[in-house]
């Protein structure tokens, strides 16, 4: 906690004190997230929240300090009183003792010509660096929405593919009801072949010019014929069958 906020800490009314303290441990928390992850949501949720907690701070702190907030000075002597101004008022650690250094030499922060620095060109500098966080704000929101977009992208992509893939899925058939389905087949073949085999025994026999009261026999013989075929493929364990859809046909 900075000296500024614990100073009005002690002596802010109960609900101010309950909004500084508030916006203090949002502070703590999102720097904390930060730490954990380095993502440009994180910095910017902290970024957010210091900002919140200066604003709270610049807006109490003439109410119950009002001779110290009148005494700042006109003219900072060195760079280092400046940035120090700097941070009490808009908090660290932006901008950082080379930024600093280096705006005044490109002149962002107008410097006398005996290196003394005036308060109200630090006010100006300040506006500017404000206005540089903000834009840093929305282009990292911008970046942010355009990975959200990204991730989005890819994610109707993932499911269109899946969707893609899953078009077959009305040509299959569960396991149980193929089986079931073969079983009626196969018992459907075997009870027609075996009709026609019977009505075919007369004419085979008369064909080997034998004796048709032998059909009985005959017949049996088929028939143990065809339960010798149909077991044999049963006890494979395999069935090669190949279906010729509408197109092909």
């Amino acid at each position: 906690m900075t000296d500024r906020t614990q100073q009005l800490m002690d002596v802010a009314s109960p609900h101010e004190k309950a909004e500084l303290a508030t916006m203090h441990n949002a502070v703590i928390q999102c720097m904390q997230a930060y730490k954990k992850a380095s993502t440009a949501t994180n910095k910017r949720d902290w970024d957010a929240a210091r900002n919140g907690l200066h604003d709270v701070v610049e807006r109490l702190w003439p109410v119950y300090f009002p001779a110290e907030a009148a005494a700042d000075p006109e003219v900072f002597e060195q760079q280092k009183a400046a940035l120090a101004w700097l941070h009490n008022r808009f908090g660290k650690p932006y901008p950082s003792a080379g930024k600093f250094s280096q705006d005044i030499r490109d002149g962002l922060c107008r410097q006398q010509e005996n290196r003394t620095i005036l308060r109200k060109e630090l006010k100006k500098y300040a506006e500017i660096i404000a206005h540089d966080k903000k834009a840093a704000n929305l282009s990292a929101d911008k970046a942010a929405q355009r990975e959200d977009l990204e991730i989005e992208k890819l994610q109707l992509e993932v499911a269109k593919r899946k969707m893609e893939n899953r078009k077959e899925d009305k040509n299959w058939i569960a396991r149980d009801i193929v089986f079931e389905r073969e079983g009626a087949l196969v018992g459907q073949i075997m009870g027609e072949a075996r009709h026609h085999l019977g009505r075919s025994v007369p004419a085979l026999i008369h064909a080997a010019k034998g004796e048709l009261e032998r059909t009985p026999e005959i017949k049996k013989i088929l028939e143990e014929a065809l339960f010798d075929a149909f077991r044999a493929m049963y006890e494979s364990g395999e069935i090669d069958m190949t279906f010729l859809d509408e197109e092909a046909e």
